[in-house]
């Protein structure tokens, strides 16, 4: 007698997430199942497959490369506007209750 397989609630909802996902996304979901397997298991050769696990690299060590802006000189805008003087002080209390609520 053969016994079909009846995949589990999970499974199946995985598998319609799955479906409805654009591509990029569906290998996404791929990626962190396999994520999720890793952390149980842990075992890298169960995660990627013997063959696929010993022909790439677990990471990839690279330097840092830090872009660094010139900043930005002192009165670009001067003359164009005032603050006026009080601008530090504190808010209106019909203000406040209108962030508050």
């Amino acid at each position: 007698m053969h016994t079909t397989y009846q995949p589990s609630v999970y499974e199946q909802t995985v598998l319609t997430i799955m479906r409805r996902l654009p591509p990029e996304c569906a290998l996404q979901l791929v990626d962190f199942a396999r994520f999720l397997e890793f952390q149980t298991t842990e075992k890298c050769d169960d995660w990627l497959g013997e063959e696929e696990a010993a022909d790439k690299p677990m990471a990839e060590i690279k330097p840092v490369v830090s872009v660094s802006k010139p900043l930005r000189p002192f009165g670009l805008c001067a003359g164009e506007f005032i603050v006026p003087n009080g601008f530090d002080d504190p808010l209106p209390e019909h203000i406040i209750q209108e962030f508050e609520g």
